[in-house]
């Protein structure tokens, strides 16, 4: 039933999506690591769990039996569908291209995790790039056109689900031999974790860039990222990629991250 299935949505939310979620005036962001803080904390998640699963049973069982409650329940299931809208609500990230520091709003974007495969969300800056989706491999790109003779400004997001990071990072680096000048080692980093290395077709202005990192799609499986662009965009789009890059989040099909 549609009302059930409202209830298993939030039943499944991992606590700290409830926290990122919740307006500050509820929780409190600088709270002291104390016991008392900590015991105030769960039962604010609680309490936040709480209301909302019974606003759902409240409209499913007061309003679903009339054509308008079905509307309205509908309504609801959709919302709770775009959970990346809800989990992640807009921002804005601080970042320094080109040496000059700005507050610049970002908006939550990703595909949604089904009942058996994962999902994700990442922040974009949405007043100059917009991601879409071709073929299952999501882009990210200038709204902008950019010259066509330059090399290509873009992030891309692969997810290879049956194949781990190391194997993953290992195989793509080996294609890439001898087409590029300099490819950087494979490096392990633990915040966030992930495995990285990069490459260069040169060191003109002109030269291109590619950026390639490996996380756990949260099962047995890796997304691949990469950031391209060329030398002389190293701290233009090359900074703002890296800023959505830190903000990518695995999201396991019940809410349960799960990073290498």
């Amino acid at each position: 039933m549609k009302e059930e299935r409202l209830l298993n949505v939030f039943g499944m939310v991992d606590d700290k999506y409830i926290v990122n979620a919740a307006p500050e005036s509820l929780l409190k962001k600088r709270e002291k690591k104390s016991h008392v803080a900590r015991k105030r904390r769960r039962y604010q998640i609680k309490m936040l769990r709480f209301v909302a699963v019974l606003i759902i049973a409240l409209m499913s069982v007061w309003f679903f039996q009339t054509p308008a409650g079905a509307a309205v329940v509908e309504r609801v299931q959709e919302q709770v569908t775009r959970m990346i809208e809800i989990l992640f609500p807009p921002k804005e990230i601080t970042i320094t291209p080109e040496g000059l520091t700005e507050e610049v709003a970002h908006s939550a974007q990703g595909k949604e995790p089904e009942a058996d495969t994962p999902g994700f969300a990442i922040y974009v800056d949405t007043e100059q790039y917009t991601m879409t989706e071709e073929e299952g491999i999501f882009y990210i790109r200038p709204i902008e056109a950019t010259d066509s003779l330059l090399p290509a400004i873009e992030m891309v997001i692969i997810e290879l689900p049956d194949v781990l990071p190391e194997t993953a990072a290992k195989e793509a680096r080996e294609q890439m031999e001898g087409d590029w000048e300099t490819i950087t080692e494979i490096v392990r980093s633990t915040e966030p974790p992930r495995l990285y290395y990069e490459a260069y077709a040169g060191f003109a202005w002109d030269s291109a860039i590619e950026e390639h990192y490996f996380c756990k799609n949260g099962q047995q499986g890796t997304y691949h990222i990469i950031l391209r662009y060329f030398m002389e965009a190293t701290e233009g789009a090359g900074m703002r990629f890296r800023a959505m890059l830190n903000t990518f989040t695995v999201i396991a099909p019940q809410d349960a991250i799960d990073l290498p």
